[in-house]
């Protein structure tokens, strides 16, 4: 129930001020959470059409365009929000598996790059406190994070593959 009162409280700010891009973003979250994919597409197409430069939510919105299957368009809103917020290590994990998708392996490596002299290491996603906690090096010039698409909601996603090695490399033999 409160999940249609948010999809409504939204409706309704978007009819209050249509040309405000912050509704239409907060609008178009609320209509990928409840699967309707097509609205959600046009609303955050209208809400990267509104934004400003500079807007403190392009980051935000270039994922969402990009969960959306807005792949040219997410690429353009992450680009502009990349400029306002350059440690963003999501945005540069995305803006790389965009350029990978689109054959660009050298801007892909430069944003995957920069992402890692941000944040050099990661926790795994789904931490479990019965199992010991191992970080594992990559090796940065054979990895990329790669485009897929979740079968059962229809949106996108990434996943860093490649670049794996032993410790047993760092070792002098």
């Amino acid at each position: 129930m409160a999940f249609v009162d948010a999809l409504s409280r939204a409706y309704r700010a978007v009819r209050d001020a249509p040309q405000d891009p912050l509704r239409r973003f907060v609008l178009a979250r609320e209509l990928m959470h409840a699967g309707r994919l097509n609205h959600a597409r046009r609303h955050s197409r209208r809400a990267a059409a509104l934004a400003p430069e500079g807007w403190e939510k392009l980051q935000g919105l270039g994922n969402l365009l990009f969960k959306l299957d807005e792949l040219v368009l997410a690429e353009q809103v992450l680009s502009k929000g990349v400029l306002v917020d350059p440690d963003n290590v999501t945005a540069l994990h995305t803006l790389s598996a965009l350029a990978y998708h689109r054959r660009d392996k050298a801007a892909a490596r430069a944003h995957l790059l920069q992402s890692a002299r941000l944040s050099a290491f990661e926790m795994p996603r789904l931490h479990d406190p019965a199992k010991p906690t191992l970080l594992r090096l990559r090796e940065v010039d054979s990895s990329k994070y790669t485009i897929l698409r979740d079968k059962a909601t229809g949106l996108r996603g990434l996943r860093l593959t490649g670049g794996h090695f032993a410790i047993t490399n760092l070792i002098e033999k």
